[in-house]
């Protein structure tokens, strides 16, 4: 049977406060500068393929990364 793991003392417990910063609003989300397009490059046997993708379409991205992953590993 394993030994006993000793319990910290309540002076180890003590509370310790962390000052936090202020929490983003949409606002400063939507004015924050994100990429414009999602930039994708992939290498296979001597082809490459580069595609940028408008970040706004991120799921449409997404849909066609996983058609085209599933495509790829068939082969």
């Amino acid at each position: 049977m394993p030994a006993a793991v000793p319990m910290p003392t309540a002076a180890a417990l003590q509370f310790i406060p962390v000052a936090l910063a202020p929490e983003a609003t949409a606002t400063d989300l939507a004015s924050a500068s994100a990429p414009s397009d999602i930039h994708v490059e992939l290498n296979r046997d001597g082809t490459q393929l580069s595609v940028r993708w408008p970040s706004t379409q991120a799921d449409s991205c997404a849909a066609w990364l996983r058609e085209l992953a599933a495509t790829a590993l068939k082969e």
